[in-house]
């Protein structure tokens, strides 16, 4: 009788490749037996909104999204998994100055602004760009998030060897620029506020 219980799981909403980012539109909650519910099968939309997952295989049309299917960012997994897509990934390094005095976090928004010794002035070169990472601290990489879907990923604090970079998604063309910028001037970032995204 207890079996029989019906209790709510996340499928699939058609077949999922490995290796995508998986979003809310891509499963359906259902009702099923508490004794075909899966180990470690997510029950809850809620769970995967505004969170970093991707498929480490790939789950067919209908089949129970499980956390131990999933991989989180980490300096594990990588981070091709939440390059948005037609982005690239381009890291500028940074100091206390350069970096918002080292507050700014994975998710912020930011200006990038080249100054040209040579020419005496200062341009934006980019408006409203989402940062990546900090370091190896990537965009969706927490460990609270994991915890609640079976700690699918270790996420280890960042080294305090490596240099502080900041890693920022950018079009092909605005990666092209950043390294123009690089290699002509000193590179800047200007943060935004969290609701600030007009590009002025």
């Amino acid at each position: 009788r207890s079996g029989a219980q019906m209790t709510e799981v996340l499928v699939a909403r058609g077949n999922i490749a490995e290796g995508t980012l998986l979003k809310d539109v891509m499963v359906d909650v259902i009702k099923v037996p508490a004794a075909y519910k899966q180990p470690k099968a997510l029950d809850s939309v809620s769970q995967i909104i505004n969170e970093s997952y991707a498929t480490a295989v790939p789950i067919m049309d209908g089949e129970q999204i499980v956390s131990t299917k999933l991989l989180t960012p980490g300096k594990d997994t990588g981070l091709a998994i939440i390059v948005p897509e037609n982005k690239r990934a381009i890291s500028i390094n940074v100091d206390a100055a350069s970096g918002v005095a080292e507050l700014i976090k994975p998710g912020n928004y930011v200006d990038v602004i080249c100054t040209i010794d040579e020419q005496d002035k200062s341009v934006t070169v980019m408006q409203n760009v989402l940062v990546l990472a900090w370091k190896q601290n990537i965009l969706g990489a927490s460990a609270a998030r994991t915890q609640s879907v079976g700690n699918i990923a270790d996420v280890s604090a960042p080294s305090e060897d490596i240099l502080p970079t900041v890693t920022l998604a950018v079009s092909p063309y605005e990666a092209q620029a950043v390294a123009l910028a690089l290699e002509k001037g000193t590179i800047r970032l200007v943060l935004r506020g969290l609701n600030d995204h007009n590009i002025v």
